[in-house]
């Protein structure tokens, strides 16, 4: 979703705002919700994201959210409280696991791959930076292609750049980009660039420049 890939890079307040024009539309939308608690976490507020969370139970017994997405996200905010606290319960030590089994690749389920890609952010956020890199590797060996902006740009990632297997995964990354790039070329040449796409080609180029993000 939007809103997450903007909480990813720093910009909560933008994400919350996206949440907010959905639930203004659909005020009971599950999904929306659950993109909430997924914001707050990335953004740092596990505990309000533990009561969004809470609220959404309802929603996966009347069948209006998938029970492993909640699950999934329950999960992040057991292991943000361990990466934080460096304290964990038995419960928070079994969720830790599942989560980095999930995002491992094991015990998949459909969409698994953007479910945890939260992971190795939170990992590197605290500090875990072989761990981080090891997860990201063994996505990519996977097929995950994660995206190049992201790995650019997102704060979290940022005690990772100067690692030489992280630009690996980089440079793994940016042929996609660049196919991107050069489809909306091609569009506003023609006069078919979306309206929705805010940002010029020149300007994300600028911002995924080397030395942009301090990479």
């Amino acid at each position: 979703a939007e809103a997450i890939s903007l909480a990813s890079l720093g910009r909560a307040p933008e994400a919350h705002t996206r949440v907010d024009r959905v639930l203004e539309v659909e005020p009971e939308m599950a999904y929306a919700r659950l993109v909430r608690a997924l914001v707050l976490i990335v953004a740092g507020d596990s505990g309000q994201a533990q009561s969004v969370i809470d609220g959404l139970r309802p929603a996966v017994e009347e069948g209006r959210l998938r029970p492993e997405w909640l699950a999934t996200a329950s999960d992040y905010v057991a292991l943000e409280r361990v990466l934080r606290t460096g304290e964990a319960s038995a419960e928070e030590r079994e969720a830790e696991s599942r989560l980095m089994a999930l995002a491992s690749g094991r015990f998949p389920f459909p969409r698994w791959e953007s479910a945890s890609a939260m992971v190795a952010p939170l990992l590197s956020r605290f500090g875990k930076v072989e761990e981080a890199i090891a997860l990201m590797e063994a996505r990519a060996s996977l097929g995950v292609a994660e995206n190049y902006e992201f790995l650019v740009l997102a704060p979290d990632l940022q005690p990772l750049r100067g690692e030489p297997r992280f630009q690996a995964i980089m440079q793994r990354a940016r042929p996609e980009f660049e196919e991107l790039m050069a489809l909306l070329e091609a569009a506003r040449q023609r006069g078919e660039m979306p309206g929705y796409l805010g940002l010029t080609i020149e300007e994300v180029r600028r911002l995924v420049a080397p030395g942009a993000a301090g990479n």
